[in-house]
């Protein structure tokens, strides 16, 4: 920027400056007669050569060019409103990627030899970055008459507990009340599993809420065989250990259903 190339040379001129009065102070004749001296001052000032001058310039722009990337990153991290504010709901892409999200595995290691291409480059930089995308999931925080805020969650897929980590605190987000899944893909509910650790909790029943998830009948028999843990308890698989506890309803293609 402006500011930046402004700074560079004003710190640049200050540095040749004085190092043209330190060389002209060490070439005056007092200055020779203190060198024949056997006690000279150990800690005489040295003139620093033009291209030492230079290099530090260069570092001190670097710095604040890293300062200004800082506070821009902040700043594109600044915290939304806690709750719903301009409405009765609020709408938060939690993910906008691809299956693969990015950045793309393929990209990243295909790229130690060939070079990943920009894209993957800057998500590789991490999730302060906007090209870091998770598989698309949305978010949907309804206001109740209560005054409490009901979460509903659209497609819980493989990046789902990086999203998590990444909004649900900025967000103010305590748990989810309802998951609708629009597919059966991994893309789509392989995050299941980490439900159990965002579930509303009863504290009168000291237990969890159920989730409820609606899905379509082809998506629920695709989960009973992918997650029969997550399934309601049956004689034949008895688990003793902590699980998300899901309420699952199915609905026909083209029926209508609530979520909560």
């Amino acid at each position: 920027s402006e500011s930046s190339v402004t700074v560079f040379f004003m710190f640049a001129q200050v540095e040749h400056a004085r190092s043209a009065e330190q060389a002209a102070a060490l070439s005056s004749p007092a200055a020779s007669m203190k060198a024949e001296q056997p006690l000279a001052q150990p800690h005489s000032p040295i003139p620093f050569p033009p291209t030492r001058v230079m290099s530090m310039a260069l570092r001190a722009a670097r710095f604040l060019a890293l300062i200004l990337a800082l506070a821009r990153c902040a700043a594109e991290q600044s915290p939304p409103p806690t709750r719903p504010q301009d409405g009765p709901a609020r709408l938060t892409f939690l993910g906008t990627g691809a299956s693969t999200a990015l950045p793309d595995l393929r990209c990243m290691v295909d790229g130690a030899t060939n070079g990943a291409c920009k894209t993957c480059t800057r998500a590789a930089r991490g999730p302060a970055d906007r090209n870091f995308r998770g598989n698309v999931c949305l978010l949907i925080s309804v206001l109740g008459g209560d005054g409490g805020t009901a979460e509903i969650l659209i497609d819980c897929g493989k990046t789902f507990r990086s999203a998590v980590l990444r909004f649900f605190q900025r967000l103010s987000v305590k748990g989810i009340d309802a998951i609708l899944l629009t597919h059966d893909h991994a893309d789509a509910i392989l995050g299941l599993d980490e439900i159990r650790s965002v579930q509303k909790w009863d504290p009168v029943a000291r237990r969890a809420c159920a989730t409820v998830v609606a899905c379509s009948y082809r998506t629920f028999e695709h989960c009973q065989g992918a997650f029969p843990y997550l399934m309601p308890p049956s004689k034949e698989l008895k688990l003793k250990r902590f699980v998300s506890q899901l309420d699952w309803r199915p609905f026909e293609n083209g029926e209508s259903f609530e979520v909560c």
